[in-house]
């Protein structure tokens, strides 16, 4: 099973209307005191909030009680298509011509396009598999620059009623006549656990890690920032536990 609602946006308002529920789920509309268009979809362990036509951008994550999301200069999102402008997404989607920080030769946007891209159509899907039933939210964004690029990105992320990991995906196709440049990155920004600890398939020494040197022009480092970063070049591992004292 599987259906889709195309959104409109007269369907946000400031107070929050419920747009469909199934087995559990449901999807809230609404719109933040800064205008943004968002959609909550909720199950039984917590919710998300996904801006439908800012990116795609999932803003927030809360599951058994606990945010999920890094802790940003914005409570809200702000109506931009500069990334830096409303920088607080739990998730957000990079690329798709370029990706990254730009260095001093690029002309590209910090991490592409695809951020804070105005998407012009905007659904909720719905349906049941075999990991049970779902809510999701999808859209999609075309670019267009006359006598160059030309493609299509519908993203999607789906909510299951009995789970707290969220599945989300891309499709990007190319309408131009000729190959197109393509690059990709799903951007998450965590809230760390105090004294958690990170476990990944690499080892965390020198011969494993290496400490990035250059500086994205956007950050103003401290002094206690580069000695910090001079010291991780040294010993990569201390990154190993998410210390208070070093955020």
């Amino acid at each position: 099973m599987k259906g889709r609602i195309n959104l409109d946006r007269s369907l946000f308002r400031e107070k929050e209307r419920t747009l469909g529920e199934i087995n559990g789920l449901k999807a809230v509309s609404f719109l933040f005191t800064t205008g943004v268009h968002a959609l909550r979809l909720e199950n039984p362990s917590g919710h998300i909030v996904v801006l439908p036509w800012q990116g795609q951008q999932v803003w927030d994550a809360v599951f058994h009680g606990r945010r999920l999301t890094m802790a940003t200069f914005f409570p809200e999102p702000v109506p931009t298509v500069n990334l830096l402008d409303s920088y607080g997404a739990f998730l957000y989607h990079c690329g798709a011509l370029r990706m990254g920080n730009p260095g001093p030769h690029d002309n590209h946007p910090l991490h592409g396009e695809l951020p804070t891209a105005p998407y012009q159509e905007a659904w909720l899907l719905f349906g049941e598999d075999g990991g049970g039933a779902w809510l999701g939210v999808s859209g999609a964004f075309s670019y267009t620059k006359a006598f160059g690029d030309k493609y299509r990105a519908v993203p999607t992320v789906k909510l299951y009623e009995r789970r707290t990991v969220l599945d989300v995906s891309i499709m990007i196709e190319n309408l131009a006549h000729y190959p197109m440049d393509l690059m990709y990155m799903c951007h998450v920004n965590f809230l760390p656990a105090e004294n958690g600890e990170i476990i990944q398939a690499t080892g965390w020494d020198t011969r494993d890690m290496v400490v990035r040197s250059s500086i994205p022009a956007h950050v103003k480092p401290t002094p206690q920032f580069l000695s910090f970063l001079e010291s991780l070049r040294a010993n990569p591992g201390a990154t190993r536990i998410l210390r208070p004292q070093d955020e």
